[in-house]
C-alpha cells in the first residue's frame, strides 16, 4: 500500500512557494507489481523524476526481475547509462560547483564570525590568530566530512579521479570565496579535499531525493521495499545511498513513513518523536545529578569511602536510566505499536488504502493548524500493490479532465494491453 500527497515546495530568494499538483507516486514497470514514490527534491539535476520514471517504464516494459531489490538497482543503472544524454557535462559541473561554493561561503562566514568575536575581545587580531582560526575551522570541517561514508559503489580511487577532473574548478572557487584569507599550504589543500568529500560522500549539505521502490519480485510471495537517496551526478555516475530495506515475512506488517514522519510516528507510538526525545533527556539529566546530591547529603563520609560510593552510585543510576528507557519503550511498543500493526496485517485492501490516505491527511491537517508553509497537502494518491492484481490505483489525480481527453486515456489502456470499458467509451464520445 503506497500513499503520497501532492505538495511540492520551492525555495527561492523571494521566499517559499508551495504547489499542490506534484505526482510523487508512480507505477514503475508495466506488468509488474512494483511502484515507486519520490520525496525531497522532485528533480535530479533539473530533470523531473516523473520524466525519468516514465522513460524507465517505457524502456523496461515486459521485463520483470526475480527480486524487488533488482528493480531499484536497475533504475540506478538505467539513469547512469543515459547520464550523458539526460545530464550534459556542463550541467553536472555546475551542480557540483554550486554545492562547493555554498559550503565554502558558509566556512568563510564562520571564520569571519570568529574573527569578529576576537576583535571584540582583543581589539585587534594578529596574523597568527587569524591563521589559527582559519586552519582550525577548515581542519575540523574536513575531519567531519571524512567520517561520512562514500556513496554506494564509490571507492577511494574514484575520489582521486574526481579530484583530478575538477581540481582547477575547486581552486578557482577557493580563490573567489576564501582568497583574501591567509591560507597555509596545508589548509588550502584541505579545502580541495573538502570539495571532493562533499561530492563523493553522503553529506547533509546537498539537495537530495528519496526514492522508494516497493512491491514484489517475480519469485517473492510477500512485499518488500528498498529506499535510496540520490544527491546528484558527476562523471556520469549517480550519487546514491541505500537507506532502508524492509520485507514482510509471512503474516506480518509494518507502517513506514517517509519525508515528514512526525504525525505518523505519533499515531503509531502514542507520543511524538520530539516529545519522546525530550522525556528521555529530562529523565537522564535528572538522574545524572542524583549521585552528587546524595554525596552532598553525607558530608561525614571519609574521602576514601566517598570515591568508591560515588562510583557505585553513578553506576547504579546509569542502570536505572537504562531500565526506565527500556520500560518506556516496552510500554510504547506493547500498548501502541503492536495493537495497530496486528490489526493492519488482517485488514482488507480497501481498509488499508483508507488508512494510508488518512495518515497522509493527518500530517496535512497538522501543517494547516500550525504556523509555517503547508508542505504536505493537496490530493492524496493511493495505490494498492498485490501479488495477484499487481499495481492498482485506488485514488489518483489528473492534471486534465479524462472525459475531455479520451486520446490520453486510450493511450494508457493501449500501454497496459487492455481497452476501455463500453460505459467509459460512451462517456467520452
Amino acid at each position: 500500500m503506497l500513499a503520497a500527497d501532492s505538495a511540492v515546495t520551492l525555495q527561492t530568494d523571494e521566499g517559499t512557494k508551495v504547489y499542490n499538483t506534484a505526482n510523487k507516486l508512480h507505477l514503475l514497470v508495466e506488468d509488474a507489481p512494483v511502484g515507486v514514490m519520490v520525496s525531497g527534491s522532485a528533480n535530479l539535476l533539473q530533470v523531473p523524476w516523473e520524466t525519468i520514471i516514465k522513460l524507465y517504464r517505457q524502456h523496461r516494459t515486459g521485463k520483470v526481475f526475480q527480486h524487488l531489490s533488482e528493480y531499484a538497482g536497475d533504475l540506478i543503472k538505467f539513469i547512469e547509462e543515459r547520464a550523458k544524454e539526460y545530464f550534459p557535462e556542463e550541467v553536472q559541473r555546475q551542480s557540483i560547483l554550486a554545492i562547493v561554493k555554498s559550503v565554502y561561503e558558509d566556512l568563510r562566514a564562520e571564520i569571519d564570525d570568529w574573527l569578529d568575536r576576537l576583535r571584540l575581545w582583543e581589539g585587534a587580531v594578529s596574523r597568527k590568530s587569524n591563521q589559527h582560526v582559519t586552519d582550525t575551522t577548515v581542519n575540523d570541517f574536513n575531519e567531519h566530512l571524512r567520517e561520512l561514508s562514500l556513496h554506494d559503489d564509490w571507492r577511494p580511487e574514484d575520489e582521486s579521479k574526481l579530484r583530478e577532473e575538477y581540481e582547477a574548478d575547486f581552486e578557482s572557487i577557493r580563490a573567489e570565496v576564501l582568497g583574501q584569507l591567509d591560507l597555509s599550504t596545508e589548509t588550502a589543500d584541505q579545502l580541495i579535499s573538502i570539495a571532493v568529500n562533499l561530492i563523493t560522500r553522503c553529506n547533509p549539505f546537498a539537495e537530495s531525493s528519496q526514492v522508494v521502490v516497493a512491491g514484489y519480485g517475480e519469485r517473492e510471495l510477500f512485499p518488500s521495499l528498498v529506499t535510496f537517496d540520490a544527491q546528484g551526478v558527476a562523471m556520469n555516475r549517480l550519487f546514491t545511498r541505500t537507506t532502508r530495506s524492509l520485507a514482510v515475512r509471512g503474516v506480518a506488517a509494518f507502517v513506514e513513513p517517509f519525508a515528514q514522519d512526525e504525525m505518523v510516528s505519533t499515531f503509531l507510538n502514542g507520543i511524538g518523536p520530539e516529545y519522546r526525545g525530550f522525556v528521555n533527556r529530562v529523565v537522564k539529566d535528572a538522574l545524572a545529578g542524583l549521585p552528587e546530591v546524595m554525596m552532598t547529603a553525607m558530608p561525614d563520609i571519609a574521602d576514601s569511602d566517598r570515591r568508591g560510593l560515588e562510583s557505585r552510585l553513578r553506576s547504579a543510576v546509569g542502570n536505572v536510566a537504562l531500565w526506565l528507557s527500556s520500560q518506556l519503550a516496552g510500554y510504547r511498543v506493547e500498548n501502541h505499536v503492536n495493537p495497530v500493526v496486528d490489526t493492519i496485517k488482517w485488514m482488507p485492501k480497501e481498509e488499508m488504502a483508507q488508512l494510508a490516505e488518512a495518515l497522509v491527511n493527518l500530517t496535512s491537517v497538522k501543517g494547516r493548524v500550525t504556523m509555517g508553509p503547508e508542505t504536505v497537502g493537496g490530493p492524496v494518491d493511493v495505490a494498492v500493490i498485490s501479488k495477484g492484481d499487481g499495481f492498482v490505483w485506488v485514488q489518483r489525480k489528473h492534471y486534465f479532465d479524462p472525459i475531455l481527453n479520451p486520446r490520453i486515456i486510450g493511450k494508457y489502456y493501449r500501454d497496459a494491453g487492455t481497452t476501455p470499458t463500453t460505459s467509459y467509451r460512451k462517456e467520452t464520445e
